[in-house]
């Protein structure tokens, strides 16, 4: 029997002290601490139990689109639209080191396991890594058709997941820099034939095709394998999210339709399809277990959906919703203690939810 899933519309604490939109948000691995980046240039670290903002760090020229902690939470990472990634002392506040690749807008950052290095993307289509302790640039990962959107380390340090705006998600090995995996081909994504660009957000108008892209001006559609011509390179469903599971065996990821996907790593063939969201999903995690998954989204096809959601791995049934944010959802992601659920919005704030029993 396929039970309804529970709504909820009060978070454990509101995080509140950014002036603008939230783009990325995360637990230290011990769970009592969280950071957050903003489109207000500001990176900002805050206590988990309490909601008390701890400190701000001040630097960035741009939008910070991603941050993370390195796993002994001594330091924190920033990515940035302004073209940086920035590595920050946690007890002082202080910069200690910035890595500038020409990588272009940053837009994701993770941190290696082991917590030696660093990995970015941005939208020239490369990725870059460095060592931490050091400074230096240790490989370039190229080869991508378009925009990186999301990178994320495999659990065992060994592989790293991009997302790409051309509708392929990657899978790298660290050692050689070589594509090991291509996930691509999912139906019912919408084009458009005019678009325009500012600070990475897109501005649409003009007619919609479904199909998907194999490379740049030719578009094959779904149903009738015919291809078509078309002038312009962007589009509106971009991955905006990936992640590995907690086993390293099976990743999941999002592109701004209301589904999102499991795939098996092994086989590159996807397992599961979440559905029930109505806004475009941006964003996705696994919990630590690896036994539930959370989605964000952001209101687009004329709905109003701002909400967080929480998923069954094993089914994709949809466990419970948590509704109050008054902007898109950014980013999401579980406490270690796989109860709780974080989540930053396009309404200023930061919200931690419980999932209930």
């Amino acid at each position: 029997m396929q039970h309804a899933p529970i709504n909820l519309d009060y978070p454990v604490h509101t995080f509140e002290g950014h002036v603008e939109s939230v783009h990325s948000a995360t637990f230290s691995a011990d769970g009592n601490q969280i950071l957050s980046g903003s489109v207000d240039g500001t990176v900002r670290l805050w206590d988990a139990t309490s909601g008390e903002e701890k400190r701000v760090f001040v630097g960035h020229d741009d939008w910070v689109n991603s941050v993370c902690f390195t796993p002994d939470a001594t330091w924190a990472v920033s990515g940035s639209a302004d073209g940086t990634v920035r590595l920050w002392d946690i007890e002082s506040g202080a910069e200690e080191e910035r890595f500038e690749a020409e990588i272009g807008y940053v837009t994701d950052v993770s941190c290696s396991p082991d917590g030696r290095r660093v990995m970015a993307c941005g939208t020239s289509g490369t990725m870059c890594l460095w060592d931490l302790r050091s400074g230096q640039e240790l490989r370039r990962f190229t080869g991508s058709g378009d925009w990186l959107t999301g990178v994320a380390f495999s659990p065992d340090g060994a592989f790293a997941l991009s997302g790409c705006a051309d509708l392929t998600v990657l899978l790298w090995n660290i050692e050689t820099g070589r594509r090991t995996r291509s996930f691509v081909g999912f139906p019912d994504v919408v084009y458009t034939d005019v678009e325009s660009w500012d600070r990475g957000v897109p501005l649409v108008s003009g007619r919609k095709s479904r199909g998907r892209r194999l490379d740049p001006g030719v578009i094959v559609d779904a149903h009738s394998q015919t291809q078509h011509s078309t002038a312009v390179r962007r589009h509106t469903c971009l991955f905006k999210d990936v992640a590995f599971s907690p086993d390293g065996r099976q990743v999941l990821f999002c592109n701004e339709v209301s589904t999102f996907y499991l795939c098996d790593v092994k086989s590159g063939r996807e397992v599961r399809l979440f559905q029930g969201h109505s806004g475009c999903v941006r964003t996705v995690a696994f919990a630590p277990d690896g036994r539930r998954v959370a989605s964000g989204s952001v209101s687009t096809f004329g709905s109003n959906d701002n909400t967080v959601r929480v998923w069954d791995v094993e089914t994709a049934r949809e466990l419970c919703v948590f509704e109050g944010h008054q902007g898109w959802i950014w980013s999401v992601n579980f406490a270690p203690d796989n109860r709780h659920v974080l989540s930053a919005s396009g309404d200023n704030t930061l919200r931690l939810w419980r999932i209930p029993d």
